[in-house]
C-alpha cells in the first residue's frame, strides 16, 4: 500500500486529493472510496495509507485507511 497526506478534500463537491509520499504527484480520491473505506470525512493533513486502483485510464485512490 502506498502512504500520503491530504491535500485537500471537499464534502461539498465529494472528491479531493492525497499527495503520494512516493512520487509526490496529487491522487484524486472521491467520497465514494471514503465510504467504501468507512471514512467519514478526509482533512487536509490527515495521513492516510491507499491503494492506486485505474478506471477509464484515470488514476484513484482506494482503500482508504487513517494512520
Amino acid at each position: 500500500m502506498k502512504t500520503g497526506v491530504v491535500k485537500y478534500f471537499s464534502m461539498d463537491s465529494k472528491y479531493g486529493f492525497i499527495i503520494n509520499d512516493e512520487d509526490k504527484k496529487d491522487v484524486f480520491v472521491h467520497l465514494n472510496e471514503l465510504k467504501r473505506a468507512c471514512i467519514n470525512e478526509l482533512i487536509k493533513g490527515d495521513k492516510v495509507r491507499f491503494e492506486l486502483k485505474t478506471k477509464d485510464s484515470k488514476i484513484y485512490a482506494s482503500n482508504i485507511e487513517l494512520i
